[in-house]
């Protein structure tokens, strides 16, 4: 799971990066009490906050970190690992099956009657419709969106997705779809959509081999609008009405 972090941080440029925990806490995200930090508070934790500061060795198998205070939160990709793992049991087993963890998805076999699986990617606006469809074999599918996981201080919404440049909460999108074979690498990668433009997003997503991706965002006029992976257009379907 770190490798895999530490591989989204490097093609990123930092953009992605697990040593946020200092952070989370600084906003209150990890005992939901929220606080908005002054700039000397983010000044404290800046030097705390750089995938360079965690070194991985592969033979041993061991991580340490450079800088004192340094700490990872992996929120941002350990649910995708988690139904990798799922579905890793249910493969073995010859069963087909669909793993749902709220935002990851991960699908072995084919759906009973069906020659693919469907999955709708919801208004994060209005969740009772849909903005479209993707049709799939199995895989993984990770969904980030916004409105999802948020504090409220100060009569205004902070979202749950911190970009460890800014060290802010990250510019919103409405929603970000990865599909990639390799879940925690999709759970990870739907966070780059946050954390960089749409078209520069896609470029990282669509740099792990496989890995595809669609993100609705708001224009510049404010208006719904997409950009979707080539390779994933004959899937991918919207809603009609949603976006012209």
């Amino acid at each position: 799971v770190l490798q895999a972090a530490q591989d989204v941080s490097a093609r990123s440029q930092g953009a992605f990066d697990v040593t946020v925990g200092p952070l989370v806490k600084l906003w209150g995200f990890h005992d939901r009490k929220p606080h908005v930090p002054s700039s000397e508070e983010l000044a404290r934790v800046r030097p705390l906050v750089s995938y360079r500061n965690m070194v991985l060795d592969a033979a041993a198998r061991t991580v340490r970190f450079t800088r004192p205070g340094t700490e990872i939160d992996l929120g941002g990709i350990a649910k995708g690992f988690a139904v990798e793992l799922a579905g890793g049991v249910m493969r073995r087993r010859g069963l087909s099956a669909f793993i749902d963890a709220g935002g990851n998805q991960y699908m072995v076999g084919r759906p009973a009657g069906k020659a693919a699986w469907t999955l709708g990617i919801k208004d994060p606006e209005a969740p009772e419709h849909l903005l479209g469809a993707i049709d799939l074999d199995a895989g993984s599918v990770s969904t980030s969106a916004q409105g999802t996981n948020f504090l409220i201080a100060n009569g205004r919404k902070y979202g749950h997705i911190l970009d460890p440049r800014t060290l802010e909460p990250a510019a919103e999108r409405l929603s970000v779809t990865v599909v990639a074979k390799d879940a925690t690498l999709a759970d990870a990668l739907s966070k780059v959509g946050f954390l960089l433009g749409p078209a520069r997003a896609l470029a990282v997503i669509e740099s792990f081999p496989g890995a595809t991706a669609v993100i609705f965002f708001r224009n510049s006029k404010g208006e719904l609008d997409l950009i979707c992976s080539k390779a994933l257009l004959p899937r991918f379907r919207r809603t009609p009405g949603v976006i012209p």
